[in-house]
């Protein structure tokens, strides 16, 4: 009866092993669909794009690579306020602000009102952000510049 136990919990471990070593091979079959995916949709759109620009299309051309950034600095704003405090959310940041200050430059224009003052307001965040790391690391410089205390070792 013993032995039996064995074999019945051998079994139970090795078809959970079975389970779970199908079910990976079925999340990294979803990831590399969804990588292939976005890659034959980032060259169907970059491909648009570069024919517009051949066919002096240019302002269509803007207007598409601003509806696309309009789109990346939407999900890059709600991930940043979900993950700001990541090393990733603090680049997102960096990235942001430099599209807040170009776009203050090159004002964009959107037909949804809604859409533009969200924008808007991720953008300004992320300059708020980058704003306030960047007074820090001039506070923590100039401290070190005095010759602040070290730590002993």
């Amino acid at each position: 009866m013993f032995i039996f136990g064995i074999v019945v919990i051998a079994a139970v471990i090795f078809t959970g092993g079975m389970f779970v070593g199908t079910a990976f091979k079925i999340f990294t079959s979803i990831s590399t669909t969804s990588f292939f995916e976005n890659q034959l949709t980032d060259a169907a759109t970059t491909f648009m794009l570069v024919k517009m620009i051949d066919n002096k299309e240019t302002e269509e051309a803007k207007s598409c690579l601003n509806l696309r950034l309009d789109t990346n600095i939407l999900s890059l704003g709600m991930l940043v306020r979900d993950y700001g405090d990541s090393k990733n959310g603090a680049l997102a940041n960096i990235i942001l602000s430099r599209i807040a200050k170009h776009r203050q430059e090159h004002p964009v224009l959107s037909s949804q009102k809604e859409v533009q003052d969200m924008i808007q307001g991720f953008l300004d965040k992320a300059v708020e952000e980058v704003d306030k790391k960047g007074k820090q690391n001039q506070a923590s410089e100039a401290i070190g510049a005095r010759g602040a205390p070290q730590p002993q070792r």
